[in-house]
């Protein structure tokens, strides 16, 4: 009987441990790109001259083997939060390499949001995105932004 409870006892913390580590594991592992780069307030200020810059917000939709829009204007320093919409029919993304970020691989149908703030050094640019997938970027899959 002694033993018995010894044993329910060990199972109990194993379980609690199991699922700490789990509930751990997953918050580590599921980055967020809604608040890298900048803040989340919808404004922000520029480099130069101290203007308030409004949030820069724009769906980008993938399909085979183009982004549309694909190419839209910033300003430097300006917050962006573009919704990527997968229509095509293959997984795409959508990967800005000179800030490190991506979004996850999205399945037809999938949407996911990712916002940053635009460098307001000079020489950060071009700053352009693609769909890292292999092969998609060479079909087309590019996505541009112009510094104004």
């Amino acid at each position: 009987m002694k033993m018995d409870k010894k044993i329910i006892i060990f199972v109990i913390v194993i379980v609690i441990a199991a699922g700490g580590y789990l509930m751990w594991k997953a918050s580590a592992s599921t980055p967020t790109n809604e608040t890298l780069g900048g803040a989340n307030t919808g404004e922000n200020q520029a480099a130069t001259g101290g203007e308030q810059l409004p949030l820069k917000e724009v769906t980008v939709t993938a399909t085979e083997f183009a982004f549309s829009p694909n190419e839209i204007s910033v300003k430097r320093g300006q917050t962006v939060r573009l919704t990527v919409v997968n229509n095509g029919n293959y997984p795409h993304d959508l990967s800005i390499e000179k800030l490190g970020i991506k979004t996850k691989r999205l399945s037809r149908g999938q949407t996911e949001i990712m916002q940053f703030t635009v460098p307001a050094e000079p020489g950060d640019y071009p700053l352009t995105a693609i769909c890292s997938v292999p092969g998609h970027k060479e079909s087309g899959m590019v996505f541009n932004f112009k510094a104004e």
